[in-house]
């Protein structure tokens, strides 16, 4: 059974899955993508191939998890096997994000654009076995609430993900779980409900009943 492998900032995906799916195109092509990735040194002081390989591991990560969709609740080998991929891939990714900040800094919008910047919001979104690194990330972007380097509605669902993971209240409800008993989806507590829709407007969300309504 081979790996994710990362080694010297060079990101090869080659796992369990491209075994049992590999007639699939999608995963053939995705895993094409990582070998070429692996074969070119990155160099972070290139904002170019920072962004390059940013957009890869979005990439992996968003192929994964659309794998995952309408299969709420499913518990066949198929989707374990699935979910033990995604947290491999996640791990791999860890390692990925902190050297990036180290070697490069954070990439905002001026470094490498807003699409890029976004991308990177969203693998830290899914590190969700490193709070520490969320956290990091999250103060970078709330100093930059006002410059126009970030999203701000990112900055919200960061900053709700965190609180989640440290087990207090969310403050602009955009964390959410499917409660299987009820056979529809709720959000993690929320610190005051009043106060929410002040603090949601001031992020640029949706309005929180919109947000609802399209998960169902």
């Amino acid at each position: 059974m081979q790996k994710c492998i990362i080694k010297s900032g060079n990101l090869i995906f080659l796992n369990r899955m491209f075994v049992n799916h590999f007639s699939s195109l999608g995963w053939f092509a995705l895993c094409l993508i990582f070998c070429v990735t692996a074969n070119a040194q990155t160099s972070f002081s290139s904002p170019d191939q920072v962004a390059a390989l940013i957009l890869k591991m979005r990439t992996a990560d968003q192929h994964l998890r659309k794998q995952l969709t309408n299969r709420t609740g499913d518990r066949s080998d198929e989707i374990l096997a699935l979910r033990e991929d995604i947290g491999l891939l996640d791990a791999q990714h860890n390692q990925t994000l902190k050297v990036i900040i180290a070697e490069f800094g954070f990439p905002g919008k001026s470094k490498v654009g807003m699409d890029v910047t976004h991308a990177f919001w969203v693998l830290v979104m899914h590190q969700d076995e490193d709070v520490e690194l969320q956290e990091r990330v999250l103060e970078w972007m709330e100093s930059e609430k006002d410059t126009g380097e970030v999203v701000k509605r990112d900055i919200a669902y960061l900053a709700d993900r965190v609180a989640v993971n440290r087990g207090r209240c969310q403050h602009y409800g955009t964390q959410t779980k499917y409660d299987e008993r009820q056979e529809k989806w709720t959000t993690f507590p929320i610190c005051d409900q009043k106060k929410m829709k002040k603090l949601r407007k001031e992020m640029e969300l949706m309005p929180f009943s919109t947000q609802m309504k399209r998960l169902q």
